[in-house]
């Protein structure tokens, strides 16, 4: 989870450096926001549109992309799964086009893809948009285009990226660890649920799916 890895991040360094009112959107977002989404009273579109208004708004671009490429520097990669990069590298072999998909914000997936583009073939990731009217482009504090890579959406990234790239989903593998992308994993003729979420497990287990798990220990 890059956004929750950011999130913890940016919060400890607010309070460390004095920036307070950063740190008392954190506060908001961690025991308001977060336990109404574990409740089921926010969706999953609704609390990534939440954190990047919070957050987000008013950033400077070059900031994010900075905290973006320290932040997998020093937390994000020690955090990738061994089984799953190997994973990766092995479709890879095989001919297999790799394709990252994910709700989170781009620039937390950028080192990643840069990182890895011998093997990375595409990256779709949630885009903030961003104001270029004045001198210091900053974010606005909403999705461009107005969407969330999650759920319905994500699914019709993926059908626009298998046109794109001739890709037949019904030949292919796909990742998730989460219920939200139920769509996205019911496309392709091998959908594999890693680590998952309860839901996901009840769902993987009802319709015979693959599950997954991985963990950092492995290599």
């Amino acid at each position: 989870d890059s956004l929750g890895k950011e999130a913890e991040e940016l919060w400890d360094r607010s309070w460390k450096t004095g920036q307070y009112v950063l740190f008392c959107k954190f506060c908001i977002f961690a025991f308001v926001c977060c336990p109404l989404y574990e409740w089921g009273f926010l969706s999953g579109d609704a609390i990534n549109r939440i954190y990047i208004s919070l957050i987000y708004r008013g950033m400077a671009l070059e900031a994010l992309q900075d905290n973006g490429k320290q932040l997998y520097k020093v937390m994000l990669r020690a955090k990738l799964y061994p089984k799953m990069m190997q994973l990766m590298k092995e479709h890879h072999q095989k001919g297999h086009a790799i394709i990252v998909v994910s709700a989170s914000p781009m620039h937390l997936l950028q080192p990643l893809f840069d990182e890895n583009k011998d093997i990375i073939d595409a990256l779709e990731a949630t885009k903030i948009e961003i104001d270029n009217t004045s001198p210091v482009k900053h974010c606005t504090g909403r999705p461009a285009s107005g969407t969330i890579c999650i759920g319905h959406e994500k699914a019709k990234i993926q059908q626009r990226l298998a046109q794109e790239l001739g890709l037949d989903l019904q030949s292919s593998y796909a990742y998730s660890d989460h219920h939200h992308d139920y769509e996205f994993l019911q496309a392709v003729k091998y959908p594999i649920a890693v680590n998952p979420t309860k839901p996901l497990e009840e769902i993987a287990k009802k319709r015979d799916w693959k599950i997954l798990r991985v963990s950092l220990d492995e290599k």
